[in-house]
């Protein structure tokens, strides 16, 4: 996956329905930006690290994409703030501490 994304220079991602896409956060992890649907799912995944659309308008779709794409200091405001976002999440490890932290006291007597 890592040398695909390298290849790309955006994630584009017209959705309509999501549960926590990890594909937001691989893109923010490569230094991608990130266009996606203005729905509520993908904001509380990207905050402030994506632009967004209407999935159901290509003129929006291009708006987006034309805002951020020609303009360097913009694109990089948006991989910067998709940084600082993926650096909100727990790491795995964290993850799996707090798991495991759950299964344990579950299973304390």
């Amino acid at each position: 996956m890592h040398s695909l994304y390298k290849q790309c220079d955006a994630l584009l991602m017209p959705t309509l329905l999501e549960s926590f896409s990890i594909v937001y956060l691989e893109a923010m992890h490569h230094g991608l930006p990130v266009f996606t649907s203005d729905m509520w799912f993908a904001q509380a995944v990207c905050g402030d690290a994506a632009k967004y659309f209407d999935p159901f308008d290509a003129k929006d779709i291009l708006r987006a994409l034309q805002e951020v794409m020609p303009h360097p200091s913009v694109k990089r405001d948006l991989t910067e703030a998709g940084a600082r976002r993926l650096a909100s999440f727990p790491t795995w490890e964290e993850n799996f501490a707090t798991y495991q932290k759950y299964i344990d006291e579950l299973l304390v007597p």
